[in-house]
């Protein structure tokens, strides 16, 4: 479908607490994504990554104002 685009991420995180498999556990985190062939190359988003159990959910806004959003649940 088209020409293939190349993609390199890399995150950095923290979690402010420790969390046991049962408790609702969190993580701040920075993503660098770095796109050669897009129109904007680079791009840093700040986002959170929230989990409990089997269920994680990440949201973030990009320095350029994009949003992005992840959802997981594993059964």
């Amino acid at each position: 479908f088209g020409e293939n685009l190349n993609r390199l991420s890399a995150r950095l995180g923290a979690a402010p607490y420790e969390a046991e498999y049962d408790e609702l556990a969190s993580w701040f985190m920075i993503q660098a994504d770095w796109l050669p062939k897009a129109e904007e190359t680079t791009s840093i988003t700040p986002l959170i990554r929230i989990f409990y159990r089997s269920f994680m959910m990440e949201s973030g806004v990009s320095l350029k104002g994009n949003w992005m959003f992840n959802f997981m649940f594993h059964y």
